[in-house]
């Protein structure tokens, strides 16, 4: 299996959507049902999932997530980490899906005073960033970060933790500590080195059916010494 880089990936997702071809918002909610199967698949019903959504497509596919899980009667809760006034376009057609199509409790993350209550029983899911993060985390979603790490939750990341670095060592800062990782089509380069192990936990691979052209076609991501 390849190593891609972010830009690669990124590359087989446009190649993808062009010639398959697919809308970007049809990729995304195949990328997320992998999610939502993997999760309906191993948790247990009387456990509640809270799911943390960034602004981003990672946010989106939380959102998916979360309305494929309440199509299940599986009700999570929705926390939108509002760190930016604006959303991606994929994610805001699925918030506006989940808001208009289910009554899935939704709530705004602002400040630490929205935090919600983590219990050891909850799944956390974390869709706060996706694997184009290129700052570490800040303010309000540092804070956020740190506290879902205190929890006793399980803790499940789409396709990277937030605060992890893709390509690349992780500056020092706020990484989200999952259990499991569920990421999308090839694992990334920083889930080899060694001192990214406490926040990857586990991961797996997800087949979201990228055109296997480009992904062939890629040279491996390389490894600098």
């Amino acid at each position: 299996m390849k190593i891609l880089s972010v830009n690669q990936i990124r590359e087989a997702d446009k190649y993808t959507i062009e010639n398959e071809p697919i809308e970007s918002v049809d990729l995304m909610e195949r990328a997320a049902t992998k999610v939502f199967e993997w999760l309906y698949r191993r948790t247990p019903r009387d456990k509640t999932i809270k799911i943390f959504c960034g602004m981003g497509n990672n946010g989106g596919d939380g959102l998916v997530v979360a309305r494929l899980l309440n199509e299940q009667e599986i009700v999570p809760q929705v926390f939108m980490v509002r760190y930016s006034d604006r959303m991606s376009h994929d994610c805001e057609v699925n918030y506006y899906r989940l808001v208009n199509e289910t009554k899935v409790p939704m709530f705004d993350i602002l400040t630490e005073d929205d935090f919600p209550k983590v219990d050891a029983s909850d799944v956390v899911v974390d869709a706060i960033f996706g694997s184009g993060l290129n700052r570490p985390p800040q303010g309000m979603t540092a804070d956020l970060i740190a506290y879902l790490n205190q929890s006793k939750a399980i803790r499940v990341a789409i396709d990277i933790p937030s605060g992890l670095f893709a390509d690349q060592p992780s500056a020092l800062g706020f990484i989200f500590k999952a259990d499991y990782t569920l990421t999308f089509q090839n694992p990334k380069l920083a889930f080899l080195l060694p001192e990214n192990d406490p926040y990857v936990g586990r991961f797996e691979v997800l087949d979201i059916g990228l055109h296997p052209r480009e992904a062939d076609t890629a040279q491996p991501h390389e490894i600098l010494p």
